[in-house]
């Protein structure tokens, strides 16, 4: 198996979203302790969709960050409601741990990330792959790459619109790896 950019392999999608949503934010010039707030209405979002006792601490944060027009486009609901079509935010279970799956895998399989990838914090990912210990998991990186395995000269600029090139150092990466299986 071979994944790219996966974080699914090791934080939750709602870490994920957290991760991505701050290095947008800083991209866009939020400033930190704004970025923080906003984050911080971002785990109550996710904390009141696990426990419903929640609701009324996001919907007061939300409340308190709605004026701010720094702060107010990077906000989730400030309620949890069902909808017939789940937002960017909701389409995977934001509470999964793929964790223990990745533990107890037994295939073969080779992990891909960039260090410029605005989606997936790779330091934290290719740390906890490698701390599996499980010598049929191999990871490789470049950090020059992006999400996609593409090359980028900036974390702010490593979106599709940015990049054209798929970078070697993972594709060689790629062909060592099925050479060696």
């Amino acid at each position: 198996m071979f994944l790219l950019g996966a974080a699914g392999t090791a934080v939750t999608v709602e870490a994920q979203n957290t991760y991505n949503t701050g290095v947008l934010m800083r991209c866009a010039g939020v400033p930190s302790a704004k970025a923080t707030a906003v984050l911080r209405q971002h785990a109550l979002f996710y904390a009141a969709k696990a426990d419903e006792r929640q609701a009324e601490t996001l919907k007061a944060a939300t409340r308190s960050l709605q004026a701010d027009e720094q702060a107010a486009p990077w906000l989730l609901p400030g309620a949890v409601e069902a909808g017939d079509e789940p937002a960017w935010f909701l389409t995977l279970e934001t509470g999964y741990d793929p964790r223990p799956a990745w533990r107890s895998y037994r295939g073969r399989a080779l992990f891909a990330h960039g260090g410029l990838d605005d989606s997936t914090q790779t330091s934290t990912v290719l740390k906890t792959i490698k701390g599996y210990n499980n010598p049929r998991l191999s990871v490789a990186g470049s950090p020059r790459a992006q999400h996609l395995g593409l090359i980028a000269d900036d974390l702010c600029k490593s979106a599709p619109e940015y990049v054209n090139s798929f970078d070697p150092v993972i594709w060689n990466a790629i062909d060592r790896w099925i050479a060696n299986l």
